[in-house]
């Protein structure tokens, strides 16, 4: 009879975990800890046990040996690296880009919002493939401001 008790309560705990790991894996809002940037617009997440490469979405950095693009990486970096954050998608846009990484907005430990920082100081611009984003408008505001102030990449 106990060893029927201890079976049971093992397939329990079994199946609760797969289902709080199941919803996880299919939260739109993931959170998880920023552990490596590649550029100025493209981070490795760990999310629960896996590590998550994540492009943010609505922007595009410098790529490596263009102007600005060492201080792209280095602004993600300072702002990004070794934090929480909550990688929230777009239902307008595909989960995954040609070369599977995660699509998301990266919000910050103060609820900011990557991209736009970056867009707003002027270390990326706005990138739109397919569809318009959802954030599209502001960050576009934020672009024409940066643009009008000649910051960073617009010196270029």
């Amino acid at each position: 009879m106990r060893r029927l008790a201890a079976t049971l309560i093992l397939l329990v705990g079994i199946a609760a975990g797969w289902m709080v790991l199941r919803a996880a894996a299919d939260d739109p809002d993931r959170r998880g800890l920023v552990v490596g940037i590649v550029d100025g617009d493209t981070l490795d997440v760990r999310v629960l046990a896996t590590r998550e490469r994540v492009r943010v979405l609505g922007i595009d950095t410098p790529e490596r040996g263009s102007c600005f693009s060492r201080r792209a990486a280095a602004e993600t970096s300072r702002l990004a690296l070794g934090r929480r954050v909550k990688l929230q998608r777009d239902s307008s846009q595909p989960e995954r880009d040609r070369f599977d990484r995660l699509l998301a907005y990266v919000e910050l430990p103060d609820e900011r919002d990557l991209g736009l920082e970056l867009v707003e100081r002027g270390f990326a611009r706005v990138f739109v493939i397919g569809r318009p984003f959802e954030r599209l408008k502001s960050y576009r505001k934020a672009e024409s401001l940066g643009r009008a102030q000649r910051a960073s990449i617009w010196r270029c």
